[in-house]
């Protein structure tokens, strides 16, 4: 369902900078009504990292990515009927860690190529949230795997 609110109630809100959509965010918004729930525009990686792992390291790094990057804090809003981008001052993404090294190395990778394609598959909710979604699957002591999953907006 999307939500209609007026220009009075964004700028109420503490440094959102709201401006209008472009035509291709625009026409991106339009697919996303049309067949609500897909991952038509999903753009997914898996990177296969290798050696010790700062996993709080590994977090801060991609927050400071979104600090740098307006698009990964913007979200889509109806003001007064026109589609607009609404950039957040600040986002916080998690790091979502799922432990796999009790498994046997088959299952593992079953479990891997699983995971990856529920991720993939997932949508994004255009109107809140974070554009980005981040995930670490642990496969041993020194090797993870990195679930990328990004929206092309």
């Amino acid at each position: 369902m999307t939500q209609n609110i007026s220009r009075a109630d964004i700028f109420e809100e503490a440094e959102v900078f709201v401006f209008p959509a472009s035509f291709a965010q625009q026409r991106l918004w339009f697919f996303d009504r049309l067949a609500p729930e897909n991952p038509f525009y999903n753009v997914s990686i898996a990177v296969r990292l290798t050696g010790a792992l700062n996993l709080t390291a590994l977090e801060q790094t991609f927050n400071e990515i979104v600090r740098r990057h307006e698009t990964l804090r913007t979200t889509f809003v109806m003001v007064e009927g026109q589609l607009m981008q609404a950039i957040a001052p600040s986002l916080t993404i998690p790091l979502t860690a799922i432990d796999l090294r009790n498994l046997s190395e088959t299952e593992r990778e079953t479990k891997v190529e699983h995971l990856a394609s529920l991720e993939a598959q997932k949508p994004f909710n255009l109107t809140a949230g974070s554009l980005l979604r981040v995930t670490l699957l642990q496969l041993t002591e020194t090797e993870n795997i990195l679930l990328l999953n990004l929206h092309h907006k």
